[in-house]
């Protein structure tokens, strides 16, 4: 599977959980999530039974059986590994509905 990181949310702009304002890492170590855009992705998801939120447009993150029924896990393990931290998965059905959880941005040196 190719994965393209065309955004990153806001929380790692500014550093802080866009939740509860806590800056990362500082008493633990912060996880990173993934938003990954596939129409195939969350269909499947969803034939296999998985919970869609936000009118059926995302997942929620996704446990380690389920990223393994989507043949996930081991990009998540590989992640996790390079950035030394957990690493969650949430798929979205298009990059608007990325767009309309209003926590990614287009960092300035992405391209198209």
């Amino acid at each position: 599977m190719r994965v393209v990181v065309r955004k990153l949310s806001r929380s790692m702009k500014s550093m802080q959980s866009f939740r509860t304002g806590a800056r990362f890492d500082v008493g633990r170590v912060s996880d990173l999530d993934v938003a990954v855009v596939s129409k195939d992705l969350l269909s499947k998801a969803k034939d296999i039974g998985l919970e869609l939120r936000s009118s059926g447009t995302r997942t929620g993150p996704l446990s380690p059986d389920e990223l393994k029924a989507l043949r996930l896990d081991k990009l998540a393990a590989q992640l996790s590994h390079q950035a030394g931290r957990a690493v969650n998965f949430v798929i979205y059905q298009s990059e608007q509905a990325l767009n309309n959880r209003g926590n990614a941005y287009l960092p300035t040196n992405a391209s198209h």
